[in-house]
Parts: C-alpha cells; structure tokens; sequence
C-alpha cells in the first residue's frame, strides 16, 4: 500500500486553497500516525472503521491518514446549504453557548464552505434514512475498491456522546462492503479499526479483520462485533474504564 505523506498529493488536498487550508488545520487535528508495516505491505484495499470523536476525529483522519482512500459522508453534510434545519442540532450541540437562532445564522453563512470543502474529497454520501440509497454507497464502495481505492468511515450512532471519546453503538450497514465485495470479486475484504486518539493527538490501528466465507448475517455480525470490541478496547486504554451508561448493547 502506498504511503502519501505530502498533504498536495493526497485526495482533497490538489488545490492551492485546500492545501493552506489543510495546513492551517493541522496544529490543531494533525495526529501522529505510523502505519502498521502489515498494513503497508497489502497489494489490496482496506476498510478503515474509525471513532467519530465528533468534528475531530473525520479532521484528523483527513490530515494524518498519509494514504488515498474515499471517505464516507452524511449526506447532510455532503449537501450542507440545504440541510441547515437537520445540522442544528449537532451544531449546538457543538457550540452550546449559541442560541438556535445564532446556530442557524452561522449555519447559514459556512454551510456553502462546508459542502464545498467536503466535496474536494470526493466524498461517498450516507443516508441513513433511506435504504435504498445507503445500498448505493455500498456499491460506490465495492467499485472503489475494485479500482484500488481504499474506504473510510465512521459507523457510530450515538452523535451526543462523539465528543467524550467513548466508542458507542454503530450502524451496522457498513459490514455489508464486505459481502459485495465478495459477490462481485470472489475476495474476502479486509477491515481495519482505527482509533482517533485526541489526547495523545495520534491514530491507533488495531488489528485487521477480513470479512469471512459463512452466511452474510454472521459474517457482519462477527465483524461487526469485532472491530466495535477493539474500539472500544482502545478507547479504555486511553480514558480508562467507560461509565456503563456510555456501553450501549449491540
């Protein structure tokens, strides 16, 4: 796998603007990162599973993950300008000194920055809403995949909780890569946790885990389970013990 450690010749960052932008970000997402050599050494895609961590952790993956990859996106941020209403929620929940009618006037004035910054990385969209369109990024990955590239997301659920660090509940969707991959490849994809560590401003790998050859529900369900459980585990070595009422059940 090749490592791209100059920001201008990764995904998103071609344009003169993206590249003082990235670089202005970067004190304050930029993780360290080494990438495991058994990661370095693989002739095919890997699907990075990362913790949300709220705004930090998709910021930091973006600036510290020295590789192409095509990232997953909710489509209200991947269409910002006409999704104010459903991002001022998250937003105050972000900035809560600002009162609703403050949120959406700042909403108003980044929302068209946003998208288009988001849009540099040519992002594949997430609806969570609506399972017709979530197969669609499902497909979009596979193909990407075919085509070399890698995938990252960020299956958590739980949007209140990203900022505390914990590792919460995920959408389970995302495994299904994993059985389209095999029906249009006759591969077995290859799934890697990837802990955003903001107190000791690093990325932590866990360790892969390919999608296997039983029935589809068991092997997302195993997968599923897997990489949540060194997440999870990863996290509690950094912040110690989760409280339990941050362990939702699976």
């Amino acid at each position: 796998m090749e490592i791209i450690k100059p920001l201008y010749k990764r995904n998103g960052f071609q344009t003169f603007g993206m590249r003082v932008l990235g670089y202005t970000l970067k004190p304050f997402f930029g993780c360290r990162c080494k990438v495991p050599d058994s990661i370095q050494q693989l002739k095919e895609p890997v699907v990075f599973v990362c913790n949300h961590y709220e705004l930090f952790g998709p910021a930091s993956i973006a600036l510290s993950l020295p590789m192409s990859y095509r990232v997953w996106v909710n489509s209200i941020v991947v269409n910002a300008t006409d999704s104010i209403d459903k991002m001022i929620i998250g937003f105050q929940h972000t900035f809560p000194f600002l009162s609703e009618k403050g949120a959406r006037r700042v909403l108003g004035f980044v929302a068209p920055a946003v998208e288009r910054v988001i849009r540099r990385f040519q992002p594949i969209a997430v609806y969570h809403d609506n399972l017709a369109k979530q197969m669609h990024a499902i497909e979009d990955s596979v193909q990407a995949m075919t085509q070399g590239e890698n995938i990252v997301l960020f299956p958590e659920t739980a949007l209140p909780k990203y900022s505390k660090g914990w590792v919460t509940d995920f959408f389970r969707s995302f495994a299904l890569i994993g059985e389209y991959y095999r029906r249009k490849t006759g591969g077995n994809a290859l799934f890697c946790p990837v802990y955003v560590d903001k107190k000791h401003r690093s990325l932590r790998f866990g360790q892969p885990v390919r999608y296997g050859t039983g029935k589809a529900s068991e092997e997302c369900g195993k997968l599923v389970d897997s990489l949540h459980g060194q997440l999870l585990s990863m996290a509690e070595d950094v912040l110690g013990p989760a409280p339990s009422v941050e362990r939702g059940a699976l």
